[in-house]
């Protein structure tokens, strides 16, 4: 799988400079769909992306996804 996704795990706030948790922030937003707005490059991405039926565990992009967060968290 390309690099469409790239997960960047945040510092506790508490624990960082307020300065360096809003750069990071403002990086993605993950309040809402509608909040950050996808670069020509993630539409593109996004056009060529293998789809399936995620309810039926079909989707490779899920899948995929799923499985690279497992892989950071170690499960």
């Amino acid at each position: 799988m390309g690099d469409w996704c790239t997960l960047e795990l945040a510092p506790h706030p508490r624990t960082e400079s307020s300065a360096q948790f809003v750069r990071l922030l403002s990086v993605i937003d993950l309040r809402s769909d509608t909040v950050t707005k996808p670069t020509e490059q993630m539409r593109q991405a996004m056009l060529a992306a293998p789809v399936g039926d995620d309810v039926y565990a079909e989707d490779p992009t899920v899948i995929e996804l799923e499985r690279r967060v497992a892989q950071l968290l170690g499960a």
